[in-house]
């Protein structure tokens, strides 16, 4: 209509009858100490009384989160050039970069991320989501097309995961596998987990309820081109 602004820069229409300018940028903590390209960044949000609520990144071998104004070392030795990608849950933030293990961490700053815990034995991955109490992992470098799934917590009072990552027996699901695409992203859905590959969307309901075949004819390159906004998931 004539009456409608048809091109904004740095304004929010969010609020009825109201428009509101873009909140701006605050540089957070010394950026002097970290090493190398952002690989990973993560604002893990602790259930409790927030007294874990961490921002995490990731750069160059080290995983850093802020302490005040301070960037603090806390896993170190990390393959250069791996991608960090994260989950919460069970109130930890899991971990994954496609080349170490699949680490846990619970934003104690007394404690560090661990390969124990929930995430013994969980396999090797670059893409990670939660869903339908379980936790996800794909990207496995020998299995690319293997979606691996954790157990549901085994209690309320001390909710627990385990892993079985057998190449005949374990807990996974093959998505078109050898189809000449490997899985690209993972992204929770409503009422879905949707696999994306470079050309295609696969759904996953559940452990045992997939789609064989894809939603649509159109996929990614990339796990974080896919963004959640209020009118659903673009990529």
């Amino acid at each position: 209509p004539l009456d409608a602004v048809t091109e904004s820069i740095n304004w929010h229409f969010d609020r009825i009858g109201c428009a509101t300018s873009r909140k701006g940028l605050t540089l957070l903590g010394d950026t002097g100490v970290l090493s190398g390209s952002a690989l990973g960044l993560y604002e893990f949000r602790d259930s409790g009384s927030g007294t874990n609520n961490r921002i995490i990144t990731v750069s160059g071998t080290t995983a850093y989160y802020l302490s005040g104004t301070t960037w603090t070392s806390k896993r170190t030795g990390l393959t250069a050039d791996s991608k960090a990608r994260f989950s919460t849950f069970l109130d930890f933030v899991f971990m994954v970069n496609g080349t170490e293990a699949t680490a846990i961490w619970d934003g104690d700053v007394a404690n560090s991320f661990v390969t124990t815990g929930n995430a013994a034995s969980a396999p090797t991955g670059k893409f990670i989501e939660n869903f339908k109490s379980r936790m996800w992992i794909a990207g496995n470098t020998t299995y690319p097309d293997r979606l691996y799934f954790s157990s549901i917590p085994s209690s309320v009072a001390t909710p627990v995961i385990t892993w079985d990552t057998n190449v005949t027996t374990g807990q996974w699901i093959d998505i078109s596998p050898s189809d000449g695409e490997n899985i690209t992203a993972l992204k929770r859905d409503r009422s879905s987990l949707l696999v994306f590959k470079n050309n295609h969307i696969y759904r996953v309901y559940a452990f045992d309820d997939t789609e064989p075949d894809p939603k649509i004819n159109v996929g990614t390159y990339s796990n974080e081109s896919v963004v959640t906004a209020k009118t659903g998931i673009f990529f």
